[in-house]
C-alpha cells in the first residue's frame, strides 16, 4: 500500500516464532527473540493502521477544505479591492481610511498564505502596506534565516557557513541538514572520547566489537546459504524461477554493501519458514538476530514517533489524535463554516459596492474592522464572546 509518507509499500513481518516441542523450557535468547518479534509485529501493524487513518484524513482534508480555502482567499482579495474602491468613491475621514488600510493589509496577508499574488494584487497591497510585498517576503525569509542561524550557532558555534543557505530550496536545506547531522555526531563522539571510560563502558565497547565481528563472519555464510536456496537454476517452474532471479539481485546487492540486516530478513523469509528451523538456531546466531531485531524496534519506535510530525500534515494536526470518524466529522464542520464565511463576505462585498450612503458605508467599514481586525472574529481566528474557537 502506497501513501503520502513514502513510495515504498508497508509490509508487516510474518509471524515467525520459536515454539519448542514437549515441556522443554525456552532459553533466555529464545524468549528475547519471541518478545522482539512480537514487538516488531505490533509496531508494524500499528504504524500501518495509523498511516491509513492519517492518509485518509489528509486526503479528505485536501479534497474538502483546500478548495474552499482557495475560494475564501479569492473572496478576501475581492473584499480588499472593494475597500480600495470606496476611497475613490467616497470622501472618508482619516480614522476610517486607517481602518480600511488595516483591513486591506490583513485580508491580503491572509489570502497570500494560500495563493501567489498577481501583479495587480501585489500592486494594491504595496499601495496600502507600510512594507512592499517583496520586501515583506525578504524580511520574513531573513528572520527565518537568522533564527536558523542562531539555532545552529547555539549547537555548533560558527562551524557552518550559512551565507548561501536558501530556506526555500529543499536541496539547500537538505545539504545543511546533512552538515548539522555530521557535526552533531562529531561533537557527540568528541565529548564521549574526552571522558574517561568506565569499566562498564569498556565492556560494552568490547561486546559491540565482538558482535560486529560475529556479524561480519555471518555475512558470508548467510549469503552462501541464501544463494543455495534462491539460485534460479535450482527452480524448474518458470514463475518461481523469475521470482528467485529478482530476489537474488537483492541478495547480491545486500551482500556487496555488507547489509547484514537485509540478508537476515531474507534468510528469515526463505530459510526459516517454520518454527522447527528457528528452534535449531545456534545461540550465537540467535544473538545476531536479536541484535538486528532490536535495531528494527528502535527504527519503528522512531517512525511511530515521527508519524504525526510530518510537516505535510500541518493542516490536519488537530485531527490526528482523534478517532477517524470524529476527524471526518470535524473536517466537514470546518468546510461548513468556511462556506458560511464565504457567503457572509460575498454579502458584505455586495453591500459595500451598492451602498451610496456615506453613513452606511462608514458603518460597514466599522463593523468589519471591529469584528475581523480588532476582535479577530473570522476564519481561523478566536471568538472571545463565545469563549471557544470559531474555527
Amino acid at each position: 500500500m502506497k501513501n503520502l509518507f513514502s513510495e515504498e509499500e508497508i509490509v508487516v513481518t510474518s509471524g515467525v516464532k520459536i515454539s519448542l516441542k514437549g515441556k522443554k523450557d525456552q532459553s533466555k535468547n529464545q524468549l528475547a527473540f519471541n518478545r522482539l518479534i512480537s514487538r516488531v509485529q505490533k509496531l508494524e501493524s500499528t504504524i500501518m493502521s495509523e498511516r491509513i487513518k492519517v492518509d485518509r484524513l489528509f486526503q479528505f482534508y485536501q479534497k474538502t477544505i483546500s478548495p474552499k480555502q482557495l475560494e475564501l482567499a479569492a473572496i478576501k482579495i475581492d473584499y480588499a479591492f472593494a475597500f480600495d474602491e470606496l476611497t475613490d468613491k467616497v470622501r472618508l475621514s482619516k480614522s476610517v481610511t486607517k481602518k480600511i488600510k488595516e483591513s486591506i493589509v490583513l485580508l491580503f496577508e491572509e489570502a497570500f498564505e494560500f495563493i501567489e499574488p498577481t501583479e495587480k494584487q501585489e500592486a494594491l497591497f504595496d499601495k496600502w502596506a507600510d512594507v512592499s510585498y517583496k520586501d515583506d517576503i525578504a524580511i520574513q525569509n531573513e528572520l527565518s534565516k537568522n533564527m536558523f542561524s542562531s539555532f545552529v550557532e547555539d549547537m555548533f558555534g560558527n562551524s557552518i557557513n550559512l551565507d548561501d543557505l536558501d530556506l526555500d530550496d529543499p536541496e539547500s536545506l537538505a545539504e545543511y541538514e546533512a552538515k548539522m547531522k555530521a557535526l552533531f555526531e562529531e561533537n557527540s563522539n568528541s565529548k564521549s572520547n574526552s571522558k574517561k571510560k568506565t569499566k562498564k563502558q569498556l565492556e560494552k565497547e568490547n561486546q559491540i566489537k565482538a558482535d560486529e565481528l560475529a556479524q561480519n563472519k555471518s555475512l558470508r555464510s548467510i549469503y552462501i546459504s541464501l544463494t543455495k536456496i534462491l539460485h534460479p537454476d535450482t527452480e524448474t517452474e518458470e514463475v518461481l524461477k523469475k521470482e528467485k532471479e529478482e530476489i537474488m539481485k537483492t541478495v547480491t546487492s545486500a551482500y556487496e554493501s555488507k547489509d547484514l540486516s537485509a540478508l537476515l530478513k531474507l534468510e528469515m523469509e526463505w530459510v526459516f519458514k517454520t518454527s522447527e528451523h528457528l528452534e535449531k538456531l545456534a545461540d550465537d546466531k540467535l544473538k545476531i538476530y536479536i541484535s538486528v531485531l532490536k535495531e528494527r524496534v528502535s527504527e519503528l519506535e522512531q517512525e511511530k514517533f515521527m508519524l504525526y510530525r510530518n510537516p505535510r500534515l500541518m493542516d490536519v494536526f488537530g485531527y490526528l489524535d482523534l478517532k477517524e470518524s470524529k476527524g471526518f466529522q470535524l473536517i466537514q464542520e470546518e468546510e461548513f463554516l468556511i462556506i458560511n464565511v464565504i457567503e457572509d463576505f460575498k454579502g458584505d462585498i455586495s453591500s459595500l459596492k451598492s451602498s451610496k450612503n456615506k453613513s452606511q458605508i462608514n458603518e460597514l467599514i466599522e463593523e468589519f474592522h471591529e469584528e475581523y481586525v480588532e476582535d479577530g472574529f473570522g476564519y481561523g481566528m478566536f471568538d472571545e464572546d463565545d469563549d471557544e474557537e470559531y474555527w
